[in-house]
């Protein structure tokens, strides 16, 4: 599938978050609603932090997520994993 995501759409841009542990799932479930909008992977399920990746070209669907997301959620941008 990873493959395919990178075949599909070049993955030329990337942002980590932190959020509940619990809000991961529902991240990840939006982020799969969209199909294909972006990849998200779990960096530390304890400590909540994500990356997504995603092309440029979808950039503006994926701010829309964030919005939600944000909205909904403890979400927050980070610069870097610390681990």
């Amino acid at each position: 599938m990873e493959q395919l995501l990178e075949k599909k759409y070049l993955i030329d841009k990337e942002r980590f978050f932190e959020l509940e542990r619990e809000n991961i799932f529902l991240f990840g479930f939006l982020l799969d609603s969209m199909e294909n909008v972006g990849r998200l992977t779990t960096i530390d399920s304890k400590k909540g932090l994500v990356k997504l990746e995603y092309p440029l070209l979808l950039e503006e669907d994926i701010e829309l997520l964030l919005e939600y997301v944000k909205k909904n959620t403890n979400i927050r941008e980070i610069e870097q994993i610390e681990k």
